[in-house]
């Protein structure tokens, strides 16, 4: 076990437990979930299941405690030996004197679910992605979960569980946007960004913050990307996000890296690798682009909103329930590149057009994704389950 940050517990501890070990929208949600619980009198401890010097760093710089656990392995051959490392993580909770066990995702409920009700607090496992495929054997170590906390309703529509109206919730995340910023300031931060990368400040940015990995669809982006290149050969495309953090990162960039030498596009496409000054460079972006597979509800997609940035994103999974396609965002079919080139050319081409759409893209935000709107949310489900 090991800690980096001290801090005086408040009148209700929660444990969030990360089932990953490098930083994603998973991580990036739970410290926003403990930010926002904070003035509530809540305070969290994050464990990780894996012993991440990224994660310590994450957390550590935000003055959050963070702490490193051996995942249980959910075992029915073993399951004397599953018993005993549940037990034992039970026991951490009783000692740190934690009050509810917050699991990040699902994986985190399938591994600790029973050492969280072996402490006598309730469970909650948040699921952010889809999971339709559940094993008999999965089903049976998520069954010590207490309650199930979607990030849409389609992400509970096919979980491959089946849960009930008393057992779930649908709780849509939240962020703090921006303040208003004048066109002077937007003006001088792209003008910065587009010199880091030595691209001139007439150059359009069409920007994705997003990991490399399989759960994104790059190779729809790079289709649509050859189509926009071919009447705009000056605009480039900025993918922000970490490519190297872990195995399957490296070698899905080496697999994306060889679509894009194959498409003649390497020079119209910056990877930056994971930014602490994300949001930096997405006030540099001129469009946001989310070519995905699958997702829950994208932060990325709140963070562009919040910034008045026109966006396109793939109509999967929770995204149609954040964007109404024409008015605040734009939609495409999965792995439509057609679709996707001919949205982004409209917004590059009309520039009213993506005015228009980034404006009522932030007041949707406004009027019901801001930190406010979800800490009220988790903090009513926070209550009824440690009532």
């Amino acid at each position: 076990m090991s800690q980096t940050t001290s801090k005086k517990p408040a009148s209700s501890l929660i444990a969030h437990i990360l089932p990953y070990s490098t930083i994603g929208g998973t991580e990036q949600a739970t410290l926003r979930i403990m930010k926002a619980v904070e003035p509530h009198g809540v305070d969290g401890i994050a464990v990780s299941l894996f012993d991440s010097e990224d994660l310590r760093r994450f957390f550590g710089d935000a003055n959050r405690r963070i702490m490193a656990w051996p995942a249980p392995e959910p075992s029915l051959r073993r399951g004397r030996s599953f018993y005993a490392e549940s037990r034992a993580l039970a026991d951490e909770f009783q000692r740190l004197g934690v009050d509810l066990v917050h699991c990040a995702d699902y994986p985190a409920a399938y591994l600790v679910a029973l050492a969280g009700r072996l402490a006598g607090v309730p469970v909650l496992c948040h699921v952010r992605n889809r999971h339709g495929a559940l094993t008999r054997r999965d089903r049976l170590f998520l069954r010590p979960v207490t309650h199930f906390a979607f990030v849409s309703q389609d992400t509970w529509n096919h979980f491959g569980s089946p849960v009930g109206l008393r057992r779930g919730s649908v709780i849509y995340d939240g962020i703090d946007p921006p303040p208003e910023l004048t066109l002077a300031a937007l003006d001088e931060g792209k003008r910065a960004v587009r010199a880091e990368f030595g691209l001139s400040s007439a150059t359009k940015l069409i920007g994705m913050l997003a990991r490399v990995a399989p759960q994104k669809d790059f190779e729809t982006l790079i289709r649509a990307a050859a189509r926009v290149v071919q009447t705009h050969p000056d605009v480039r495309f900025m993918v922000a996000g970490d490519c190297s953090a872990s195995e399957v990162s490296r070698n899905h960039y080496a697999h994306v890296q060889k679509f894009l030498h194959e498409a003649g596009l390497t020079d119209s496409f910056i990877f930056t690798g994971y930014r602490s000054d994300a949001l930096r460079l997405l006030g540099a972006f001129d469009i946001v682009a989310l070519s995905t597979n699958y997702e829950g509800l994208p932060l990325a997609l709140l963070e562009a909103m919040a910034y008045a940035k026109p966006v396109v994103a793939t109509a999967v999974d929770g995204i149609p329930e954040l964007i109404k396609d024409g008015v605040d965002g734009f939609l495409t079919p999965h792995a439509d590149a057609e679709v996707l080139a001919a949205k982004l050319l409209a917004l590059l081409d009309q520039p009213a057009l993506a005015a228009r759409t980034g404006t009522a893209a932030r007041q949707t935000v406004l009027q019901n994704f801001t930190a406010g709107h979800f800490a009220g949310r988790v903090m009513d489900l926070y209550t009824r389950l440690l009532k």
